[in-house]
């Protein structure tokens, strides 16, 4: 069984109308809800043991505010160039590509290609992940290499926890 964690950037500053997109920052409300997201992770005890994340400013400020909510040792973190706006198919690549010791798989990138993938692995389970969002599914393989579909195990999004009801889909209790 191997265990992949969807989760799309936090949301972004577009104050500086001239910044190229690859450079835009997360903005007050992004910070803070990668915050809570990590923080919802580590009390779920979902940390991964690899990250693969575009390098592109608002992943990696996304990466770091919710890695540094786990205790211990950070996951390695593997900066993909080719994750930076991709489709779902080169999200998928990427994702069979990894080697097969690792059982926890995160992937930090942009829409739609996140939410493509999601749609892609889980079918009627899936839904629109909104910025901040994190599916969690779990694929019934013992190679990434062999990953084609998958159960939803949670999705949960800042917005849900924030409203302090359950931060879980129903689309994911099927």
């Amino acid at each position: 069984m191997k265990r992949l964690m969807i989760i799309r950037h936090a949301k972004s500053d577009w104050a500086d109308a001239g910044a190229r997109d690859y450079d835009r920052p997360l903005n007050a409300r992004g910070e803070h809800d990668a915050l809570v997201m990590g923080r919802y992770l580590a009390e779920q005890g979902w940390k991964p043991q690899r990250v693969l994340c575009s390098p592109a400013r608002r992943t990696r400020q996304t990466a770091a505010l919710v890695l540094a909510q786990f205790a211990g040792d950070r996951p390695v973190v593997q900066w993909e160039e080719a994750l930076y706006l991709a489709s779902a198919a080169a999200l998928l690549q990427a994702i069979r590509a990894t080697a097969s010791d690792i059982g926890t798989l995160a992937v930090i990138a942009h829409n739609p290609g996140v939410s493509h993938l999601f749609y892609h692995l889980c079918g009627d389970q899936a839904e629109p992940m909104p910025t901040c969002a994190v599916a969690v599914i779990d694929c019934a393989v013992s190679e990434w290499a062999d990953v084609h579909h998958g159960r939803c195990e949670r999705f949960v999004s800042p917005q849900r926890i924030g409203q302090g009801g359950s931060p879980i889909s129903n689309s994911c209790r099927r």
